[in-house]
């Protein structure tokens, strides 16, 4: 083959040589220039996205002083939950004792599968039935919601039979604590 192109005269022979290059230098193009080029695009992406992380997390950063105080302040309000069946007692006793200050005849009361999220725990009570005074239970709703740890009324229904003051009825209580001892 060679010798045939040697039988090619000089300005054939330069065009084909211009030809195998401009074919040569497309195929590099395609193979490795390119690929090159577009991974260096990507990681000048990369490295732009990454600088405005870093930015991002030098300005979160200077909070880090005043979010660890005002923790420290309030880390104590909703409490460590203990283990689950020491915190539904506690739970469950203490709406028991509401109840009994505020004159509320609790018929019955069962404590619901505790909600897990990855710092906190919250514990349910179905309070599936309950006599009261109307104002006996305007004060037992008042308390439970100025108690500490949280307790808040999740689910309340009420019906009165007659016209008396007396009203009957079922809610949810919920409670909820961090898992801080825990994980600290």
């Amino acid at each position: 083959m060679l010798g045939r192109l040697s039988q090619l005269p000089p300005r054939e022979q330069a065009g084909l040589g211009i030809a195998c290059a401009c074919v040569l230098f497309l195929v590099a193009d395609q193979i490795v220039v390119k690929p090159v080029a577009r991974e260096l695009r990507r990681m000048d992406i990369d490295i732009e996205v990454a600088a405005k992380q870093g930015d991002h997390n030098r300005q979160v950063l200077q909070y880090e002083t005043s979010v660890a105080a005002q923790y420290e302040q309030v880390k104590n309000l909703i409490g460590v939950s203990p283990s689950e069946q020491d915190a539904v007692e506690s739970f469950k006793s203490s709406i028991d004792d509401m109840a009994l200050r505020n004159g509320i005849s609790l018929i019955s009361m069962q404590h619901l599968t505790p909600e897990t999220t990855d710092f906190l725990v919250t514990y349910a009570v179905e309070i599936s039935n309950f006599e009261a005074e109307t104002l006996s239970l305007i004060n037992f709703l008042h308390e439970i919601q100025s108690a500490p740890g949280l307790l808040r009324i999740q689910r309340i229904s009420l019906t009165s039979q007659d016209e008396t003051t007396m009203v009957k009825g079922s809610l949810v209580i919920s409670k909820v604590m961090t898992l801080a001892g825990e994980q600290e």
